[in-house]
């Protein structure tokens, strides 16, 4: 029964995480960043005249501190739908590290950016074709000349592709998987002769 049970528990997980990775319906990947590296007082104001800036062509390149903007523009097939920004903007030669920023949105700030929180909620109700002003201030990025990587004691760090997207979620799925993936650690985290794990795993299949 065990042995059942933990071929069972695999492919119970491998279902969890495809479920994780379909709450994404759609994507559209935005690369017309512009950028100012130094640092400037509002550079997060929606009215800042931006034009001079120069086009951000690789993330690796900018410097610390440093500014990036760009006008985010709904499609219209996202239209009524909870929509996100996705800011995976890397950690500079390291896939595990995400630079740390504040990012703004319409002048209102939304959220301090690092490897673990790189999503902004645009809208739980798209209108297709409105747009957001976007507004990065990039104050950290790791220097691999002076920092070693050491391993996440805590498990593994986050793969940051470096991608910067606007997504549209699905809600519905969103909260069945994490009521999924909450009770399959719950169950894991038991002995493997306790019913309870037992019971929670078969309720999940």
């Amino acid at each position: 029964m065990i042995t059942d049970f933990k071929h069972t528990t695999e492919k119970l997980k491998q279902q969890i995480d495809e479920i994780g990775r379909a709450i994404v319906r759609e994507r559209e990947v935005i690369t017309n960043w512009k950028v100012y590296n130094g640092d400037i007082e509002t550079g997060e104001a929606p009215d800042l005249d931006d034009s001079t800036w120069d086009s951000l062509t690789s993330w690796d390149e900018v410097d610390v501190p440093s500014w990036q903007r760009i006008s985010v523009k709904i499609p219209d097939q996202y239209e009524g739908n909870p929509v996100i920004l996705s800011l995976r903007v890397g950690g500079y030669d390291h896939k595990l590290f995400n630079a740390e920023a504040l990012a703004y949105v319409d002048g209102v700030l939304a959220l301090g950016l690092d490897a673990y929180h790189h999503e902004i909620l645009l809208t739980e109700n798209a209108v297709g074709g409105q747009e957001y002003l976007v507004a990065l201030n990039l104050f950290w990025k790791p220097d691999f000349n002076k920092t070693v990587w050491q391993p996440n004691p805590r498990g593994d760090y986050p793969d940051l592709e470096k991608i910067t997207e606007i997504q549209l979620i699905d809600r519905s799925l969103e909260r069945f998987y994490w009521d999924a993936k909450t009770a399959f650690e719950v169950a894991m985290s038991l002995d493997e002769n306790n019913l309870q794990r037992s019971q929670i795993i078969g309720a999940l299949l």
